[in-house]
């Protein structure tokens, strides 16, 4: 919700290595009187101390807040320097956004605390930091003249954003439940609106001011008409001559450092400078490319490329979703498999209003019937939605019919486990839905006045069968060849070729699961849409399609491969994926499968379960690089 910039810190050093309390403040910029000026800094720590005397009556251990405190203070000064000041000398801590406890209660103590503290000038406003709070639409650019000040400044500006957020927070919630189809129609996407030309907000480092070495060189002593220059004077001009001469070179090493410090900060702005417009450059360019080969190309990964920007730039949470789009440049349907948020992903509050007299927000929250009836509305103008958007955005006119299967990842309560469901699913002509007319439908009935199927209530998550589904007679499926019997304990499977080692998981899981009576097939290798096996289990409970991924990898498996395997299993409406690896997971791919219905098999495991069913292996990650190494050598040397 919020972004933090921060743009120029250059005091820090400076304080750490201060012996006294120092605070820094802006005190007249211009001002040029050093009598007047330090009249001024002499008044912020009596102003500061007239405070702390009105805070010691509360007594030491009390807890106060900002809006006592502002009751209390009559100085007129922005209250977060003087908290910043009174925090600095161990006065007062702060122990939340909204409270601080007093420390001290005598006032000798506090005029000794003082008695160490200095206000002094410093350039203004050498601290900057831009907030921004993204949902209320607000940028505010703070300055300081501290790191402690800005912080406590920065903190107001949120906790006053924060309060603000709360009261509206519950009627932008309903809009974006109530009104997902409104801003679908009036969405309008173009290659423009996906160009970024943000500027770079990095401050290009400011040259230092150089002191310049105005010390005049010793004179040469006279020479007496006589006797010639004394050696006294030779002597004590030699030392002021080489007194001169380090005070000269100080000067010289200190520009010096300067101006190195300087090259070194300018030339770190230079590669962030270009990285961010190298980066943005790329971005756009990616973009570009996306929208030239749907234009031209018109082929499978080209047409669903361009919609899947489409459709994730149209939705916010809780609708980023997964998401999996195909268009068949032969039937000219596209579609999409999307997954959709629960009845419990729906925001609760219906109305929350501050009580200023105690600082404290009363909530009223919607009942169940309603929060069904929300959602049930919500997902029905979300399948609207998807179709209008591709519809309305196909200005190559690619696609004749659009599909679109809607499923959930849920819990059964009646097992205790997580499935993947179909719940919804439609099929519409692009001509036929050009003659609706959004704006005035209702969204249930629109939907069903279309080939569709989907529960009464879609809150009961009733799982059906959609449209598109993977059969037994699938054109994917393709001769099964053993190999299993070939192991034996030398057999490294990190170094097997990846078509083996598809067709030894397949056999594998052929083991597990035919006793059950399922059915296990392999599918063609190129172009498989992320699916090696295929186990279709008849058990009324616990069967169902199983998508199994064959990584014969010899690095870790990255989590894209877990996420891809998600997106997979509801494309496909399986109940389960697996991915079986002979090299390892990390702790990111196991936290994105937790709560989902993904098993992940890794190296030691796959060794397990091929030993109980009576084949030893070995799988050795090291070795089978050297191999995989020497054989690509190889190949290449032959070519």
């Amino acid at each position: 919700m919020y972004s933090n910039n921060i743009l120029n810190r250059s005091l820090a050093d400076r304080i750490s290595k201060c012996t006294d309390y120092i605070i820094y403040h802006l005190v007249l910029k211009k001002e040029k009187d050093k009598n007047k000026l330090q009249e001024k800094l002499d008044q912020k720590i009596q102003d500061c101390k007239d405070v702390a005397y009105t805070l010691r009556f509360k007594g030491k251990g009390k807890v106060f807040d900002p809006q006592w405190f502002r009751s209390v203070s009559w100085i007129v000064l922005y209250d977060g320097q003087i908290l910043s000041a009174l925090c600095e000398v161990g006065i007062i801590e702060k122990i939340s956004n909204r409270e601080y406890r007093i420390l001290v209660d005598d006032k000798d103590v506090i005029d000794i605390k003082f008695s160490e503290c200095k206000f002094i000038v410093d350039e203004p406003y050498a601290y900057k930091q831009i907030i921004e709070h993204s949902m209320l639409a607000k940028k505010e650019k703070v300055n300081a003249n501290s790191e402690i000040e800005l912080q406590n400044k920065v903190n107001l500006v949120i906790k006053k954003w924060d309060d603000e957020w709360k009261v509206v927070e519950p009627d932008y919630e309903r809009k974006k439940w109530s009104n997902i189809l409104k801003e679908s129609i009036n969405s309008n996407f173009s290659l423009e609106s996906f160009i970024i030309k943000q500027d770079f907000i990095i401050d290009k480092p400011q040259a230092p001011e150089l002191i310049d070495f105005s010390v005049p060189e010793p004179s040469y002593p006279k020479k007496h008409f006589l006797f010639g220059v004394s050696k006294e004077d030779k002597k004590l001009y030699d030392i002021k001559k080489k007194d001169w001469e380090s005070k000269r070179n100080e000067n010289k090493n200190e520009n010096s450092d300067k101006l190195k410090e300087y090259e070194n900060k300018l030339s770190l702005w230079k590669i962030k400078l270009d990285e961010f417009y190298s980066q943005q450059a790329e971005r756009n360019q990616s973009t570009s490319d996306i929208f030239y080969s749907y234009e031209e190309g018109k082929d499978s990964e080209s047409v669903s490329n361009y919609f899947k920007i489409i459709l994730d730039a149209a939705f916010s949470k809780p609708f980023i979703k997964e998401r999996l789009i195909n268009f068949d440049t032969k039937s000219r349907i596209i579609t999409v498999n999307a997954e959709i948020p629960l009845v419990d992903d729906v925001y609760d509050v219906k109305e929350r209003k501050y009580i200023e007299s105690n600082w404290t927000f009363k909530e009223k929250k919607y009942s169940l019937k309603e929060l069904r009836q929300i959602y049930d509305s919500a997902i029905y103008q979300y399948i609207l939605s998807l179709m209008h958007l591709i519809v309305k955005h196909d200005y190559q006119e690619c696609v004749d019919e659009v599909s679109v299967n809607c499923w959930v990842n849920y819990l059964d309560k009646s097992l205790g486990v997580h499935k993947v469901k179909f719940i919804a699913s439609v099929v519409i002509m692009a001509k036929d839905f050009n003659e609706t007319n959004l704006e005035l439908v209702d969204p249930k009935e629109c939907f069903r006045r279309f080939k569709s199927i989907s529960g009464n209530k879609l809150y009961e998550v009733c799982p059906i069968k959609p449209v598109h589904n993977l059969q037994t007679n699938d054109s994917r499926f393709i001769e099964a060849i053993n190999v299993i019997h070939k192991l034996n304990e030398d057999t490294n499977l990190a170094s097997m070729d990846w078509e083996e080692f598809e067709y030894l998981v397949r056999e594998l899981f052929e083991k597990e699961y035919a006793p059950n009576g399922a059915k296990v097939k392999v599918t063609q290798s190129s172009k498989d849409g992320g699916v090696d096996v295929v186990v279709l289990d008849p058990d009324p409970i616990k069967g169902g399609k199983i998508i199994i991924q064959a990584k014969r990898y010899t690095n870790v498996v990255g989590v894209s491969a877990v996420r891809d395997l998600a997106g997979t299993i509801a494309h496909e409406g399986a109940n389960k994926g697996i991915i079986v690896t002979t090299s390892h997971y990390g702790n990111d791919s196991y936290d994105f499968a937790k709560g989902k219905p993904i098993t992940l098999i890794n190296g030691s495991e796959l060794l397990y379960l091929l030993e109980r069913h009576g084949y030893k292996a070995r799988i050795d990650v090291n070795d089978a690089k050297t191999d995989l190494k020497r054989k690509r050598s190889l190949s290449q040397r032959d070519s």
